[in-house]
């Protein structure tokens, strides 16, 4: 949970007997709410920390056979990490705050600046709150610019910047 929002606020508060409504999607082909990648995407970009885990993993449960993914997942402990079991070609990268430097570092972001990412129009998912998500597509709009062709957007003719979702938390 967010520290300081709604859903923390009611659980610091919570008493045994306290009712909860947990909203999940509102289609049975929807593995993750607002997780829809359009017609033409090529691969799929996922990034989030372990507050995104289980919408993360729905996703995951829920993508096809020879689907591509690559997927940044930053957490605050190794024992953190999880099997995430999928049937797409997924790439899942665990990265593990260090405590140390956090106040300096953001450890997805990081590691975006130097992925190696796949050719083909992708559609990124990145839920939490708007600022590190501009960060994300901001760095994903500087690496399809060094890399310009790499991409089958007809649109462009070159790297376009991903399809993006962004739910805020």
């Amino acid at each position: 949970m967010t520290r300081g929002g709604p859903a923390s606020r009611w659980a610091a508060a919570a008493r045994p007997g306290d009712r909860l409504t947990v909203l999940a999607p509102a289609v049975p082909d929807n593995g993750g709410v607002d997780f829809r990648p359009p017609a033409g995407t090529d691969w799929i970009l996922i990034t989030g920390d372990e507050t995104a885990l289980p919408a993360i993993a729905g996703i995951l449960s829920w993508l096809s056979p020879g689907t591509q993914a690559k997927v940044f997942l930053e957490v605050g402990h190794e024992d953190d990490r999880q099997p995430l079991p999928t049937f797409a070609d997924a790439d899942i990268s665990w990265l593990v705050r260090d405590p140390a430097t956090a106040a300096h570092h953001e450890p997805v972001l990081d590691a975006l600046r130097t992925a190696a990412l796949p050719a083909g129009t992708p559609y990124a998912w990145s839920p939490g709150s708007p600022a590190p998500s501009r960060r994300c597509a901001a760095i994903w709009s500087a690496s399809a610019a060094s890399t310009a062709g790499r991409s089958s957007s007809p649109a462009t003719g070159g790297a376009a910047p991903p399809r993006r979702t962004c739910s805020p938390s």
